[in-house]
């Protein structure tokens, strides 16, 4: 995506020189947990990955955040620190807003109803993802990715593994629940994909993840 069509464009345009354009590599990070930065950014190429490390020293998924969406330590505006690291999961380009800038552009109306407007939804969206796991079996949820991923009646082990990190679903739960569907022979491995064999079956499993997930 270009700057100009991004959302937040139209309201920051007379202001482009208070705002800097920074990119990051793929896997690099630009959010550090144990770093008392409070900048504020909006995602205008790339997909970013946001992590947080247990006391145990064990990571977990967070959230994954597309392009045209605000990203950065953004519970600092609720004074808290939820001290997470933030990665760029694909080459990223990004508006970075200093703290007295973000400041400043949070007293504008404009501004504001975009910021929290993009929050809500992504709350939202982070509801939802837990509730799937929390209402569905893994094998339910990957039936449902196979039949909505899939094209020509095959899916990419890619989509799944890319569905499966949304939904943190982990390598094993993935893993048994593509072999208990190949068992079942609904889909049969074929390399880097899964065929589907048996439609009526696989939209059995996947249709109240379905349901959930497309009631609009």
């Amino acid at each position: 995506m270009k700057a100009e069509k991004t959302s937040i464009y139209p309201i920051i345009k007379n202001n482009l020189n208070k705002i800097s354009i920074v990119e990051y590599k793929k896997g690099q990070r630009f959010v550090a947990s144990d770093k008392d930065l409070q900048e504020v950014f909006f995602i205008i190429e790339g997909v970013a990955l946001v992590e947080c490390t247990t006391r145990g020293g064990n990571k977990f998924l967070v959230d994954i955040v597309p392009e045209n969406e605000f990203i950065g330590k953004i519970s600092y505006i609720y004074e808290h620190n939820l001290k997470c690291d933030i990665f760029a999961k694909t080459n990223i380009k990004l508006f970075r807003f200093e703290k007295n800038v973000f400041e400043e552009f949070y007293l504008k109306p404009d501004f504001i109803a975009l910021f929290h407007r993009k929050c809500t939804r992504r709350i939202y969206e982070l509801y939802k993802t837990r509730m799937v796991r929390e209402l569905f079996s893994c094998t339910e949820v990957i039936a449902y990715c196979i039949s909505n991923k899939q094209e020509n009646n095959v899916c990419n082990i890619k989509a799944i593994r890319n569905f499966s990190e949304i939904y943190s679903i982990s390598r094993k739960s993935r893993y048994h629940s593509l072999l208990k569907l190949t068992e079942k022979e609904i889909v049969k491995k074929m390399g880097n994909t899964y065929e589907i064999l048996n439609y009526d079956e696989l939209h059995k499993l996947a249709f109240e993840v379905k349901e959930f997930l497309e009631d609009e």
